[in-house]
């Protein structure tokens, strides 16, 4: 009797990227052993998977080095040229016509009880209802980050209508030195999360899951937010968030166009309970 199929993976790459790898696991009828870069807190989303068993540090010999392209890099035949199908079939030759890449739910994430949760708790105490906005991603910061006059106005007027706001800045491994504290922040009513808490995915999920609403860049809290059941808006200063990562999912997903805004609508930010 064969032993049933493993396979041993290193997958190096960012929140929004292994999110959307989740959709080539589960196409791949085997057991994962996966091996993330350790200081990216990514860990958590495979909390209580039957499928995935995440490695430590000792147990990296035999790993496949897994590549995650970038969108329209590589053709495609079983649909369009996004991440993960680039990721299906180029990486493990995987045909599927029929898979409709998506949003994954994390739900299981709400049961995590680790020190980073507990720490995200304290850091929201006393803060009431809040917004939660992420205006600085770390890739390609021309395109997808807003000015910050918009970042500024975006968050008075979510005060103006009695939100706390949550500004998602983790000290990333990858930090784009540009990317420090506003100067809006106050440590009050508007918290930034900016070497205030741990980098671990289950800390930025909790933030999300308490949140009201968030805003947010195309950079990996975005795609956390959708796979959740938050009401997100995409702030889209020069990127193709909708074309270039899910078949599928996105229905719900609102959009704010920098470029038309100085600042994000009202009629995108929900009215206090």
């Amino acid at each position: 009797m064969n032993p049933s199929p493993v396979h041993r993976l290193r997958f190096h790459h960012g929140l929004g990227d292994i999110l959307m790898f989740r959709n080539v696991i589960r196409m791949l009828d085997a057991d994962i052993q996966l091996y993330l870069n350790p200081d990216l807190g990514q860990s958590g989303i495979f909390f209580n998977d039957p499928q995935v068993s995440v490695l430590a540090a000792p147990e990296q010999s035999g790993l496949r080095n897994i590549q995650f392209s970038l969108e329209f890099s590589r053709e495609c035949t079983s649909g369009p040229a996004i991440k993960p199908r680039i990721c299906a079939e180029h990486e493990f030759g995987l045909i599927r016509p029929d898979y409709k890449f998506r949003p994954l739910p994390l739900s299981h994430l709400d049961a995590m009880d680790t020190p980073a949760v507990a720490a995200t708790h304290t850091f929201l105490a006393n803060l009431g209802p809040y917004l939660v906005c992420h205006f600085q991603g770390t890739s390609n910061r021309n395109q997808q980050n807003p000015p910050l006059e918009f970042a500024q106005k975006s968050v008075e007027r979510m005060r103006q209508l009695g939100w706390g706001v949550v500004v998602i800045n983790y000290d990333y491994v990858f930090h784009h030195p540009e990317n420090v504290d506003f100067p809006f922040v106050d440590h009050d009513q508007v918290r930034s999360t900016f070497r205030r808490l741990p980098m671990e995915v289950e800390s930025l999920w909790t933030l999300i899951r308490g949140a009201s609403a968030f805003f947010g860049v195309d950079s990996g809290p975005l795609h956390l937010a959708l796979c959740s059941s938050v009401p997100t808006t995409y702030i889209n200063q020069n990127t193709r968030f909708f074309d270039s990562f899910y078949d599928e999912g996105l229905d719900a997903l609102k959009e704010v166009r920098a470029s038309d805004h100085d600042t994000i609508p009202f009629d995108l930010i929900p009215t206090l309970p």
